[in-house]
């Protein structure tokens, strides 16, 4: 009954929170000129026009369900992982520069799971530095994180000007993925993939229990972490241990 509770009390925030940030955005839009009522119609019929449209919100939804949950993880012991959108970029750099190096030369499978370990390994060591220097010289680890997608979005940058841009060197973008390097279309007639059942899936995961990370240490350096501390649990390692692990949450990011 009071896991009940709690899941409703849950469900109801979530929805006046998306009621009152939709009244919020539209009370703007007069200030701009432009009729809100008029923009809530183009905005529920441009978006349920067809199956395609539909399917992009399952699209641009995966990478916002996995980054969300990079955060959600870390902040079980108190911490604010604010870079996760920069962990995400290290990711999709990883994954698409392996992608491309192999995606001629083995089969698309192969291609696909080292491309995903290559991006596990990625994110999980932007994440690692983070916590390491939260833990070493306590950091405040919402400015580092935060922060660190800055320098990681100039990084990429650079990459897109030099080593990863597109074999004619006129855009800013790398080369075409070859088809067999994508996740498989789970909706005919949409760009929905795998990826979102991958996404939908770490969720379930992460609210299940698992030993040391979700288990007591985790929540108990959150809530105190000089007395975690006392009754054994060493913090510094749940620190870096905890924004290390957070990546696998963002792992399938980049297949979405």
């Amino acid at each position: 009954m009071k896991q009940q509770k709690k899941v409703a009390e849950l469900l109801l925030w979530t929805v006046l929170a998306i009621i009152l940030g939709l009244v919020i955005s539209f009370a703007f839009l007069p200030l701009l000129g432009v009729n809100p009522v008029e923009s809530l119609k183009i905005m529920l019929s441009e978006t349920f026009a067809d199956k395609f449209s539909m399917g992009n919100i399952l699209v641009k939804t995966t990478p916002l369900i996995l980054t969300s949950l990079a955060f959600a993880f870390t902040y079980k012991a108190n911490l604010y992982n604010i870079g996760a959108q920069g962990q995400f970029y290290v990711g999709c750099i990883c994954a698409v520069a392996v992608t491309l190096q192999l995606q001629t030369k083995v089969p698309g499978p192969v291609v696909l799971i080292t491309a995903c370990l290559a991006s596990m390994i990625g994110g999980g060591l932007t994440g690692f530095i983070i916590g390491f220097l939260k833990a070493k010289f306590n950091a405040n680890e919402f400015l580092v994180s935060m922060m660190s997608t800055y320098v990681i979005t100039y990084v990429m940058q650079l990459l897109l000007r030099t080593v990863l841009q597109e074999s004619k060197h006129e855009y800013l973008k790398t080369d075409y993925i070859d088809n067999s390097a994508w996740l498989p279309k789970i909706i005919n007639g949409t760009s929905v993939s795998l990826g979102i059942v991958i996404a939908v899936a770490a969720a379930i995961d992460l609210v299940h229990p698992v030993p040391y990370f979700h288990g007591i240490s985790y929540p108990c350096y959150g809530i105190q972490s000089g007395c975690s501390g006392n009754v054994g649990y060493q913090s510094e390692n749940t620190v870096h241990a905890g924004f290390l692990y957070q990546w696998r949450s963002c792992r399938s990011c980049r297949f979405h």
